[in-house]
């Protein structure tokens, strides 16, 4: 085969694995595992970013932003508990929620008392402006992003101690 030729194919095939890479997301790691935990303070950004983008799509009212920035299984309890009060998972109730409340994000504003990660999850606890415990919010990669997947208000949880000894208890729970 002439040089042109083997150049063409060469080129082809790279071409073919960057957009393999480029679909394959899932491949990626999870960018907080692994690392030590004095590191994992400089991902936090991630999991904020990951909180703003749920922020802003309730803001919007948009079901569909919402869902690329939330776990199936967050939507699915999230569903439920809208049933208790025979609302359902709707533009006009995600605004609701964003006009009821300042959101996920505020809560990196308070100070990290817990950050894990394992595996596909990373989690955070931050210590309440109220007194009342810590909040606590579960992220999911998905080998893009994180995906909000868990938030709980922890009223028992007064100290990093037992934030960290929580966060990851709720991590090991999401691995099994």
């Amino acid at each position: 085969m002439e040089r042109s030729t083997w150049t063409i194919i060469t080129l082809m095939a790279l071409g073919a694995g960057a957009l393999v890479l480029a679909l394959a997301p899932s491949s990626w790691p999870n960018p907080m595992a692994g690392i030590p935990k004095a590191a994992r303070s400089e991902q936090i950004g991630h999991l904020e970013d990951a909180a703003a983008a749920v922020d802003r799509a309730c803001e919007a009212g948009s079901s569909t932003a919402f869902a690329k920035a939330t776990t199936a299984s967050y939507r699915k309890g999230l569903s439920r508990r809208l049933d208790a009060v025979e609302a359902t998972l709707s533009g006009q109730t995600l605004r609701a929620m964003a006009a009821g409340a300042p959101g996920y994000q505020q809560w990196f504003t308070r100070p990290v008392w817990a950050l894990e990660a394992a595996q596909d999850h990373a989690a955070v606890a931050v210590g309440r402006a109220d007194g009342q415990g810590a909040q606590v919010l579960v992220f999911r990669w998905d080998g893009a992003q994180f995906l909000l997947d868990h938030v709980r208000h922890a009223s028992r949880i007064t100290d990093q101690g037992a934030a960290q000894a929580l966060v990851r208890e709720l991590l090991q729970a999401r691995q099994s």
